[in-house]
């Protein structure tokens, strides 16, 4: 047997390291290594729009199976239905593109969830929390025993160990896009400038340009340059160590099928403010973090102000550990061949 695996860019580190950091592709670059060291042969197939169909079916033989990722499923909707019933097909669905900023207006949208429901309907999928299996099946009125749910794991971090007595440092990990909510957090900081805070932002800033730049101008008519650093993409090596300087991480997104950078901040036990996105209600039994209630900045505004002024909420979140994060790429391994097995794709 072996596994085929399709997805938008490459998974070298480099290539992550300078094109940035996806929750995404940081997901199927573990899962596959994992595969690998259980001696499964996974070939990855680098896409940029459209599956070759040449190439895969010069690599192709009987009994191997097919994972094509949500960023290319909407591009290859006549590939599924041409080798769904030849091959098992399995969508390994990250983002629903329906939920994507990019994709809500009038001329797109309906094109869209028309493609991502025909393919939905005709192979089962993987997605990365029950949040987003709800979301789904609601979405496009999907039978549920066809999509199933393989929460991410965590890679090997070190905990944080000091702490300030409030909050100084902020941290953001994210790509630069609207789905991100970094205005928010923005908007948010400069209603309490009063404070002693800094900002840093980490994250890819080419992925969408002209927000981008309403970020930068939102810190200029702010008057917050010299309280906010850009610092650029970061290497996923480098995610724990920032995490064990930084004080407070926050995070506003709008949508986020499980939110990897939430699971890192438990494995690292850097307190958390965040939206209540991908598995929140998973993270909440693990405490360290507080999830908000609406997806509003003044709701932002008002708990970063709580924790900036009392020092005994800020000190619950950093003692309030009620158990380790450790979930890790091995149990996930494990769970997706459960899922192979399942579907009768593999004995």
């Amino acid at each position: 047997m072996q596994i085929h695996f399709f997805n938008k860019g490459s998974l070298d580190h480099e290539a992550l390291r300078e094109n940035g950091v996806s929750g995404g592709h940081l997901y199927n670059r573990y899962l596959i290594d994992e595969l690998r060291k259980k001696q499964i042969t996974v070939i990855y197939y680098a896409v940029d729009h459209l599956i070759s169909v040449e190439t895969f079916l010069s690599k192709i033989a009987e009994g191997d199976i097919i994972v094509i990722d949500s960023l290319l499923v909407v591009d290859n909707l006549e590939f599924v239905l041409a080798y769904r019933n030849q091959y098992p097909i399995l969508g390994m669905i990250h983002l629903p593109q329906i939920f994507d900023p990019k994709n809500q207006n009038a001329e797109v949208l309906p094109t869209v969830f028309e493609v991502e429901r025909r393919i939905f309907e005709s192979i089962p999928i993987i997605v990365t929390s029950p949040f987003c299996k709800e979301k789904v099946v609601d979405a496009f009125g999907l039978n549920p025993n066809g999509v199933y749910v393989l929460e991410p794991g965590v890679a090997d971090f070190e905990e944080k160990e000091n702490f300030e007595q409030l909050p100084f440092k902020l941290l953001s990990i994210a790509t630069f896009d609207v789905r991100k909510g970094q205005t928010k957090i923005l908007n948010a900081l400069s209603q309490l400038k009063e404070y002693d805070w800094e900002m840093d932002f980490y994250g890819n800033i080419n992925y969408d340009p002209e927000y981008t730049q309403v970020i930068y101008d939102l810190v200029k008519t702010n008057g917050l340059e010299d309280r906010v650093n850009f610092r650029g993409s970061i290497n996923h090596a480098q995610i724990n160590e920032v995490m064990k300087r930084a004080d407070l991480f926050v995070q506003m997104s709008s949508f986020e099928s499980y939110s990897m950078v939430i699971a890192e901040c438990l494995s690292s036990r850097l307190p958390f403010v965040s939206t209540r996105v991908g598995a929140y209600r998973s993270f909440d039994q693990y405490d360290g973090g507080i999830f908000l209630s609406d997806f509003n900045e003044d709701t932002l505004e008002l708990a970063l102000e709580n924790l900036f002024e009392d020092k005994a909420a800020y000190r619950k979140l950093w003692l309030n550990k009620a158990k380790v994060y450790d979930r890790d790429w091995l149990k996930v391994t494990d769970e997706f061949m459960t899922i192979l097995k399942h579907q009768k794709v593999i004995n």
